[in-house]
């Protein structure tokens, strides 16, 4: 029997990676679930047996609040302090999906998978993270390609004011941000800024 990423059940790490390879969305969906799962299952067990006042013992998004960091990750988690939970797998799996539909010319479905990701995106991080900045930055761009500059034009300043709150005026990221709405505002014929 075989799974969703097209590899038999139960297959071995290498034949997931070739059903991965083969660029199916089916198979991207399927190892993006994987890494879901396996997220939520490290922060389960490291958040430990349920107590009668700590019921998250049994959820497998347990320890989701927090850093779950296993040694040979400490250095990496050091340095971005972001705590890995279902939400933020899932958010980094539907910009996946969505960046190869539009590569192929799907951008209908593409933008479901981008507005997933921004609910994603927000529900594991927070509504002021970079990374909630960047889920609006990556609609707001499908949009543009859309020709729907107004709800584009709200995105990229929605993610400018993110930026430019979070690391200041002059950070690359929040300069990138600001380009491309002015990017945005130039090809809607809008001059004056």
């Amino acid at each position: 029997r075989a799974n969703r990423s097209g590899a038999p059940a139960g297959a071995p790490l290498g034949t997931m990676l070739r059903a991965l390879a083969s660029g199916s969305t089916r198979a991207i969906a399927a190892t993006g679930a994987v890494a879901a799962y396996l997220c939520s299952a490290a922060a389960a067990t490291e958040a430990g047996p349920s107590t009668s006042s700590d019921h998250q013992g049994a959820n497998p998004s347990a320890g989701a609040n927090r850093r779950d960091v296993t040694p040979l990750d400490a250095p990496i988690a050091a340095a971005y302090p972001t705590a890995a939970n279902k939400a933020t797998a899932q958010w980094r799996v539907y910009t996946d999906i969505a960046r190869d539909l539009s590569s192929r010319g799907e951008h209908e479905e593409a933008g479901k998978y981008l507005r997933r990701a921004l609910k994603e995106a927000q529900a594991g991080f927070g509504k002021d993270d970079p990374h909630v900045a960047a889920a609006r930055n990556n609609l707001a761009e499908l949009y543009r390609l859309q020709r729907r500059w107004d709800e584009a034009e709200r995105l990229y300043k929605d993610a400018a004011r993110a930026l430019e709150r979070h690391f200041g005026p002059s950070h690359p990221a929040a300069a990138t941000a600001v380009h491309n709405l002015g990017g945005c505002k130039l090809a809607r014929g809008d001059f004056r800024g």
